[in-house]
């Protein structure tokens, strides 16, 4: 993994000065092998040792204070340490509460199917019920809730509290749900998380809308029993249960489930409609003639005055059900002329789904006028997995977009391409396009975009993920792959030379295995262990790689840093968003964005992911969510929770984030742990509702204090 090198070398300045202490926060002359010529206090070498995911060195710190040792368990649940659980175990009884609460979260991170055991699940009960602490107590539920299997579900099925100990049962709530995220449920805690929601008023606006969420994550028909109280939790007070609630019920498909989505289709919070419509998908998949005509003057009203968020959900509630519809298609077609250029995308893409033959009529008009656009090829593309197909004109239409100099078009028209040489392999169907044309295309197309400065990574994904597809394995491919893959470095491109990796394990090919064994040494761990898994697919054997120490980051922190509160102030082309970072939490995270910050990385870039009531998500230079800067950085976990408004870091898995980040909609609980939280909305959460795919960052910069 290369750190902090490259980028930080060439940078004139760390980052902003908010005060006079931060001069000496950050260094820029360390190098990333580099020892820090100062002593370092504890808690710094706590953090650096997390950093460079030395568990054992962070468990030899134990025992020096509690301040410390605090910071050591939640070093240990951020590096997922499964070999410290000994130290955790003593770590809970601890006579500091705080250090409990991190043994706790440790606990829940660091235990893993492989080291399970009846006797560990034991001891974990056995420290619940020795606690007296009701937060300590909490903590270990929730972390038995990550952990724990059939047996331990069972075990909290079995506990009662009373009203006023409303903390354990907010956690008891949260460990079902932890369970259900994890497929562990049954009929008996189905029961017990309907007694929760029972005896919570309606009025309710505390954690209790857990006890939804594990209903929502729970398989049907277990949750059936619950169907009155999910009704009625549908009209909860807090909007996050109603959310759940009408996730859970759409998994009923009962007349009273769609009496109560159909009511939340016309909710005052946005983020539960959009739950409501795509919880209608399931029904309308079976709704009659009648029912389709009911329901599209309801979606005709809705539409007219609805937000981009649900006018997006219900046009991809329509692709999802896949239903043929003139009547929806009117409604639908309306928003071709709709201000927001990713509504008209998704409207396009939609009308194809809904009625083929105008939308073909309607795909030729745009050819004819020479309207190339994401969102017409698309909609070709969805006509081309229909069982009729598209005529071969419109096929040739994506062809000569591939190249197109607006790269998100181009990728669609590839996409669409794809998707024909796919089907003509099992149809032959367009003619004089003949599979040596589409093979000799693609292969083509491959080298350029590999070649090219700077490189198509997003096109290269996309080829990728047609040679990939079973029918179409041949392993001559894999000398063009492998040569093309070689053109890629790991420190910017390392998602895509997992592709590639992948790409190679399918098609197979001993002849390039010394282009993939070069990667077997890289810098990246992740990189190397895929290129690793890849080797052993192709030659059955096991790949020697070099387990290299990970370096040191070339950033050296001071507790001055660790305690200062910085702000940024996001300027983007729908208003501004303040947000406060967390040092503390994530200080290389938080240290790596406010560089960025200070070298104008972000200005100008898009919010290249919006995905409605769940993420915002910008910061790819590229624009097409392979990008990053010339370097990763390492996750740090937290027991921080993702809310609303909560700003998190993107990863393509653990250790490999860059600067690509994300803001809330909604709380997800599933992603708590998993992904590394830097900070918070604290002013502007209405203009991240705002934001939709394809608006731009115009600036990021540090609020200065007054």
């Amino acid at each position: 993994m290369r750190v902090y090198q490259q980028f930080f070398r060439s940078s004139l300045r760390l980052f902003f000065i908010l005060f006079t202490g931060w001069t000496n926060a950050i260094s820029t002359n360390a190098q990333p092998t580099e020892k820090a010529t100062s002593k370092s206090s504890p808690l710094l070498e706590i953090i650096r040792k997390t950093d460079q995911r030395d568990a054992l060195a962070l468990q030899k710190l134990l025992g020096k204070n509690a301040e410390l040792d605090e910071a050591i368990f939640l070093g240990l649940g951020s590096i997922q340490a499964d070999t410290a659980y000994a130290a955790i175990m003593k770590g809970l009884q601890h006579s500091a509460k705080k250090v409990r609460l991190a043994a706790a979260f440790a606990l829940g991170q660091s235990l893993s199917d492989n080291s399970y055991t009846d006797g560990r699940m034991k001891e974990i009960i056995a420290k619940f019920q020795a606690e007296r602490d009701e937060d300590v107590k909490s903590s270990i539920l929730i972390a038995l809730g990550k952990v724990g299997r059939e047996k331990e579900l069972e075990w909290l099925s079995q506990l009662r509290f009373s009203k006023s100990q409303i903390k354990l049962v907010r956690a008891q709530a949260e460990s079902f749900a932890r369970f259900a995220i994890r497929g562990v449920s049954s009929e008996v805690a189905v029961r017990v998380i309907g007694g929760i929601l029972a005896a919570a008023p309606v009025t309710d606006t505390t954690k209790l809308d857990f006890a939804a969420y594990a209903l929502a994550r729970t398989p049907d028909p277990l949750i059936a029993p619950a169907e009155s109280l999910l009704f009625v939790a549908s009209r909860f007070r807090n909007p996050n249960t109603r959310m759940y609630a009408v996730n859970a019920l759409s998994k009923i498909q009962t007349q009273l489930s769609l009496i109560a989505i159909f009511e939340r289709t016309a909710d005052s919070d946005w983020r539960v409609q959009v739950n409501a419509f795509r919880a209608l998908v399931p029904f309308i998949k079976r709704i009659d003639s009648v029912g389709l005509s009911t329901l599209s003057n309801r979606y005709s009203s809705i539409l007219k005055t609805a937000n981009y968020h649900v006018k997006k959900s219900i046009l991809e509630s329509f692709q999802t059900a896949k239903i043929q519809s003139p009547e929806i298609y009117d409604a639908v077609a309306l928003l071709l002329s709709d201000p927001s250029v990713d509504i008209q995308r998704t409207t396009l893409q939609t009308l194809a789904s809904l009625d083929r033959d105008r939308a073909i009529s309607l795909l030729k008009d745009l050819m004819e006028q020479k309207k190339p656009s994401v969102g017409a090829f698309q909609g070709i593309d969805v006509l081309i997995k229909t069982p009729q197909g598209v005529p071969t004109e419109l096929v040739v239409w994506a062809q000569r977009n591939v190249t197109h100099p607006q790269k998100d078009i181009g990728v669609a028209a590839l996409r669409a391409f794809g998707s024909a040489w796919i089907s003509n392999a099992k149809t032959s169907r367009y003619a004089p396009l003949t599979n040596d044309v589409f093979q000799t295309n693609m292969l083509a197309w491959l080298s350029e975009f590999s070649n090219a400065n700077p490189q198509n990574a997003g096109a290269v994904q996309e080829i990728l993920s047609v040679l990939s597809i079973p029918e179409m394995k041949n392993v001559k491919y894999a000398a063009p792959v492998a040569k093309a893959m070689t053109l890629f470095k790991s420190n910017d491109n390392s998602e895509t030379l997992i592709e590639f990796f992948k790409t190679l394990e399918l098609i197979g090919g001993q002849d390039e295995i010394p282009k993939l064994a070069q990667y077997l040494n890289d810098e990246n761990p992740q990189v190397r262990r895929k290129a690793g898994e890849a080797y052993q697919k192709i030659t059955g054997a096991l790949a020697e790689i070099q387990l290299k120490p990970y370096p040191e980051p070339s950033i050296k922190l001071s507790e001055v840093f660790l305690k200062s509160k910085p702000v940024i102030v996001l300027k983007t082309t729908r208003g501004e968003i303040e947000a406060e970072l967390f040092p503390k939490v994530a200080p290389y995270t938080v240290a790596s964005i406010l560089n960025l910050v200070e070298e104008r990385f972000f200005d100008g870039l898009l919010f290249h992911r919006v995905v409605s009531n769940f993420v915002v998500q910008g910061g790819d230079p590229k624009g097409d969510g392979t990008g990053g800067p010339p370097y990763t950085i390492r996750s740090e976990f937290s027991p921080l929770s993702y809310e609303r408004g909560t700003l998190g870091m993107a990863s393509a898995g653990k250790d490999t984030e860059g600067s690509q980040f994300f803001f809330m909609h909604s709380p997800q609980p599933h992603l708590d742990g998993r992904y590394s939280i830097f900070g918070k909305i604290v002013k502007g959460l209405p203009v991240l509702d705002l934001i939709e795919q394809g608006d731009r960052i115009v600036s990021i910069r540090v609020k200065k204090n007054k």
